[in-house]
């Protein structure tokens, strides 16, 4: 292929695209394309330029509702594909779907769009869950393809006539490397049980309720422990403050253990591993991740956690912003005998080996990638 080729992939974080589109762009790299990546800029900016990526700055203002800010992102997605003239762009998030969508369609960019989830707002209806349904209506069909991560973001596209069928297209998340997450060797038998919730540290995440779920139970058993791992996002509405997690490690409630860039000896140190998010993701890569090292799970009952999530099977889904029935879902996993839990891992490593290899999504976004980018001149 011609090394002229411009790929730009598109994100509302650098985090974003180095966390889950990493191994993505390392593979569009390997095909020849020279690849251009476009977001606001953050911490991991340098760890996308160190990739062998073009960085061009995104004026984007991810949790805004401003009109006039969002008109200034259209400008800028219209400004850096009019110069850089890509052959084809993949857009991840929210409003780089909508807005580079937009910006694109009117230069004849053409571009493959991921639905990552679909956020809190479409948790109840409201007047701004109505705007943002018809903005999707007014730009995704001018995609030539929408990557869903779960089969209820699909149906709820295609029942409200946002996009018809035939340019949409299923995979399971961005996947998750099975040869970086193995199983860990542990004893099967341990005098305690640890329950890790690994996250951005944002309310939405069910956090207060794991939380109160910890509170209710130490005093039961003791040797239970409760871990939070991740990220303090500050700039998210949804933002739980240090001064709120430090009252929440004084009372010994839980314990918080920082943010990380490898959660790998984390989630092996834990024995299970939970995500009571309340809103609609794509298919968490928590949930993956943990999967991919043989660890049982307990999520919400909700699109996305329930396509890694097998009811008794791998794990336990426990009801939407309910403290009592996550309570229910923890004290179960403690009073399971340990080799009912250790199977649960075991169907874990093995759903995510049949569903989730990450080398089968990368070989599908190539396929995509070849099959709707526009000649190089």
């Amino acid at each position: 292929m011609n090394k002229t080729t411009k790929i730009a992939i598109s994100a509302n974080t650098c985090w974003y695209l180095y966390n889950f589109v990493k191994n993505l762009i390392l593979s569009i790299k390997r095909q020849g394309y020279d690849v251009i990546v476009i977001a606001p800029e953050d911490d991991y900016t340098d760890r996308l330029t160190d990739l062998g990526c073009t960085y061009i700055n995104l004026k984007l203002y991810r949790n805004s509702k401003n009109p006039f800010l969002d008109a200034k992102t259209i400008i800028c997605f219209y400004n850096i594909y009019k110069k850089l003239q890509p052959q084809l762009a993949l857009h991840f998030t929210a409003k780089n779907n909508l807005y580079g969508t937009l910006s694109a369609s009117l230069l004849g960019v053409p571009c493959v769009n991921t639905v990552s989830g679909l956020g809190v707002i479409f948790n109840k209806k409201s007047i701004y869950q109505y705007l943002v349904l018809w903005m999707y209506k007014k730009t995704q069909n001018k995609a030539r393809k929408v990557v869903f991560q779960n089969t209820d973001d699909k149906n709820l596209f295609i029942n409200n006539k946002i996009i018809s069928l035939n340019k949409t297209q299923l995979m399971q998340g961005c996947g998750v490397d099975l040869k970086h997450f193995i199983p860990n060797k542990d004893k099967l038998y341990k005098n305690n049980i640890t329950f890790l919730l690994s996250a951005r540290i944002i309310y939405d995440k069910g956090i207060k309720e794991f939380v109160q779920a910890a509170k209710k139970l130490k005093n039961k058993y003791p040797y239970a422990k409760f871990q939070l791992l991740g990220f303090i996002d500050n700039s998210h509405p949804s933002a739980i403050t240090k001064n709120c997690i430090d009252k929440w490690v004084e009372q010994e409630y839980i314990e918080y253990l920082g943010a990380t860039d490898d959660v790998r000896k984390y989630i092996a140190q834990a024995d299970v591993i939970v995500l009571p998010t309340t809103y609609s993701e794509g298919i968490p890569r928590s949930l993956m991740e943990a999967a991919a090292m043989a660890k049982p799970l307990i999520a919400t009952n909700i699109a996305g956690c329930r396509a890694v999530v097998e009811h008794n099977y791998n794990g336990l889904l426990c009801e939407t912003a309910s403290v009592s029935d996550l309570t229910n879902k923890i004290e179960q996993m403690i009073c399971m005998p340990p080799i009912k839990r250790y199977n649960m891992g075991a169907n874990s490593r093995k759903k995510v080996e049949a569903e989730f290899d990450e080398s089968i999504i990368i070989n599908s976004y190539l396929e995509l990638i070849y099959h709707n980018l526009t000649p190089s001149n």
